[in-house]
């Protein structure tokens, strides 16, 4: 009896088994790597980009506030007819205060405003919770007894950058 040679089938169908070589799965490997690694960077710049919107964001908020703070101050000492005690005793210079304050610190130096902190409730103060790398400073400009410009700055580093938002508000006595 004669021996066959074994021609590769299955079933009495042939087999076509395709196998790669490893220089095409090296090839394979390298478009795909080619094509993720712009992915990936885009990726993370967006997240960057997002985070650096996020930081614009709460700085002008917090900016915006630092003048409403000015403003409530401003207000309760009209409503008291204290405005010009108020006002006459203010000098040109940077302040801060926190949202439920009912007076300005300082004025101060630039460098001596602490950072400001963020509590478990989400607000913003000087007291207690974490701190943040956000700092408020609050310019006051007297122009004459009933007019005052106030400029609150936010200032915050982002990746080894120095960001800053400046409101800008004129108070009046009325």
């Amino acid at each position: 009896m004669a021996k066959r040679k074994p021609e590769g089938r299955l079933n009495g169908k042939k087999d076509n088994l395709n196998s790669f070589s490893l220089i095409e799965v090296f090839v394979v490997m390298t478009i795909v790597l080619i094509g993720l690694i712009p992915a990936v960077f885009l990726m993370v710049k967006t997240l960057d980009v997002s985070v650096l919107t996020l930081e614009k964001l709460t700085a002008a908020e917090l900016a915006q506030e630092g003048v409403e703070i000015v403003r409530n101050i401003k207000d309760s000492k009209v409503i008291s007819e204290k405005f010009d005690d108020w006002c006459n005793n203010l000098s040109d210079g940077i302040y801060y205060a926190d949202y439920n304050d009912n007076k300005l610190t300082g004025p101060v130096s630039s460098a001596s405003i602490p950072y400001l902190r963020q509590n478990t409730e989400g607000f913003f103060n000087y007291d207690w919770g974490s701190i943040t790398s956000f700092k408020r400073e609050i310019k006051i400009k007297k122009i004459n007894n009933y007019h005052l410009k106030i400029n609150s700055i936010v200032s915050w580093k982002h990746k080894g950058a120095n960001f800053n938002v400046n409101v800008e508000s004129h108070l009046y006595k009325y």
